[in-house]
């Protein structure tokens, strides 16, 4: 167990360090490849809402699991626009705007965690879906605060994807234990991300051969 070895050696010595690093970048590993084992599931909970509202804002971590997610927006011919740190400024502005446009045909923000957490108006949706978490709590409140913006109109609803007995439960728990513990100390007062869980009941395996590009593409993009 790394994490015994490095409460047992003297903090700050070199050998602590290195076990930290190497506990740090396992957690980094198990983080990413989580993504790839819910890049499957992800695409068939994105389909699934889509049948149910006309626009959804999505959030990724990490781009293996927007690659999927684009991939089966581009075969289902759903229009999108996606930011992931790689668009120019101007290209960013037209996709929001394509987005928020009711006589344009944009159904999906496809978005980083990263990239675009911050600093955009999508009011036109009311859905929201996480796919992948993030460690600080600020991070997916302000993603959400996308919605949440002057203009909107409608109840927001958002989805986290947790997929149970993987590292999603901890990282989970772990955000809202950084929560309970902030608003605590601001405010004397304990709070969570206050969530109703929902199970996602899988259909018949009607598209399996459809439903494998995008996880083989995942994994393509992690070597």
């Amino acid at each position: 167990n790394i994490n015994k070895q490095i409460f047992s050696l003297k903090p700050g010595c070199e050998e602590a360090r290195l076990l930290d690093f190497e506990r740090k970048a396992l957690i980094n590993s198990l983080f990413c490849l989580n993504d790839v084992a819910k890049a499957k599931v992800g695409c068939e909970v994105m389909l699934q809402t889509l049948q149910e509202v006309n626009k959804l804002v999505i959030f990724g971590y990490h781009r293996s699991i927007l690659n999927a997610l684009e991939e089966k927006l581009k075969s289902k011919n759903v229009t999108y626009f996606r930011i992931d740190g790689r668009p120019p400024l101007e290209a960013r502005q037209r996709g929001v705007e394509r987005f928020q446009d009711p006589s344009k045909d944009c159904r999906v923000a496809l978005l980083s965690l990263g990239a675009a957490n911050s600093g955009l108006t999508l009011t036109a949706a009311s859905h929201m879906l996480f796919v992948s978490l993030h460690w600080v709590p600020a991070e997916l409140l302000q993603a959400e605060d996308r919605c949440y913006r002057i203009g909107q109109t409608s109840s927001v609803h958002v989805r986290y994807l947790i997929a149970q007995d993987t590292v999603d439960e901890r990282m989970w728990s772990k955000i809202n234990g950084k929560v309970e513990t902030t608003t605590s100390i601001l405010n004397g007062s304990s709070a969570t991300f206050e969530a109703e869980e929902t199970t996602f009941e899988r259909e018949e395996e009607e598209e399996e051969e459809e439903l494998f590009p995008a996880v083989e593409a995942v994994e393509q993009a992690t070597e």
